[in-house]
């Protein structure tokens, strides 16, 4: 048998040392116009998202989109932008007309149809968060995607309370207080204990402060089916937790006030005014408690506090001239 052997062929450029030299060079420049690029993406991506937070800031919610779609479109690997889109979109939603709030929800489902299979939790909690807004702004069908989404979560993470908190939230705007009621006691029974002796400053904080939101909601939700007594007792857990958090005093003062309790309801307000003293509401109520009372003196007096808090503010200068007739 006779073997051929194949002999290896070899292609020689011809190439000088310099064009060696060049090629190598071009490739550097390719490379260093790449990164180059990059980084400055990067860098015009951070700009865009600094004026789309404060945008944010001041509410204005038309550029904190257009700045966000910049972010993204300069930055579009980037799941912290990704994120943050969301989270701003979401707290913005509210204050937009319905026809920006049409748009913004179309780009989120858009969003999230190509996001599926990328199912981590926080991302899940989001879209059921968004499901709630669509459902309560747009059509109240989108209230089952979050059930679904929210029951879900618990079943398969039934030690998170950040389902249970927001699926009660749902219920209260769906106005199903029993079940917000349902749900928020389910997650008060899985909160760690917070005599436990081996707890640290930062988790007894964390559990704190969601046994602080879980007791407000269970106020609201009381409240609202006219249980006064129990929404009084949760709110005075809360207070426990956090005394000086104002919208607890509010909260209970409404309930004296529904109850005609007036002067309890006034001593409430009143410490609500020496936490924000800058807020004409809390003047505002104090004058409209006092005007119930016929002391108009004292109504007055807090009335001309609130004005000089919000001086252009319409429906106190309507409510100062009904007062002074």
């Amino acid at each position: 048998m006779i073997i051929y052997q194949a002999k290896e062929k070899i292609i020689n450029l011809g190439l000088t040392l310099v064009s060696k030299l060049l090629i190598w060079l071009a490739l550097l420049a390719v490379l260093a116009v790449l990164i180059y690029t990059n980084n400055i993406n990067q860098v015009r991506a951070e700009i865009y998202y600094m004026k789309a937070l404060r945008a944010f800031k001041a509410s204005n919610c038309q550029s904190l989109m257009d700045n966000m779609f910049k972010t993204i479109e300069l930055s579009p690997s980037s799941g912290y932008y990704q994120k943050s889109y969301l989270y701003l979109l979401l707290n913005c939603f509210p204050l937009v007309d319905k026809k920006t709030q049409i748009a913004m929800r179309d780009n989120l489902l858009e969003r999230f149809t190509l996001a599926n299979g990328e199912e981590p939790y926080g991302a899940l909690i989001n879209q059921a968060r968004a499901y709630s807004l669509f459902g309560f702004y747009l059509d109240k069908a989108y209230y089952l995607e979050a059930d679904k989404i929210f029951n879900d979560l618990i079943l398969t993470y039934p030690y998170l309370t950040t389902a249970y908190e927001d699926l009660g939230k749902q219920k209260i705007m769906q106005e199903d207080y029993r079940a917000a009621i349902e749900v928020f006691k389910r997650a008060i029974e899985i909160l760690p204990s917070l005599d436990h002796p081996d707890l640290n400053r930062p988790h007894r904080q964390k559990i704190e402060a969601v046994a602080l939101y879980l007791y407000q909601g269970l106020g609201q939700a009381y409240f609202k089916i006219k249980n006064y007594d129990l929404a009084l007792d949760y709110y005075k857990k809360a207070l426990q937790l956090d005394p000086y958090r104002a919208s607890l005093y509010k909260n209970m003062a409404d309930i004296y006030y529904v109850q005609s309790m007036l002067d309890q309801a006034i001593v409430l307000n009143k410490r609500g005014l020496m936490l924000n003293p800058t807020d004409y509401n809390w003047p505002l109520s104090l004058s409209l408690l006092y005007r119930d009372k016929k002391e108009l003196s004292y109504a007055k007096a807090y009335l001309d506090q609130a004005i000089k808090l919000a001086p252009e503010n319409l429906e106190l200068k309507k409510y100062y001239e009904e007062l002074n007739k």
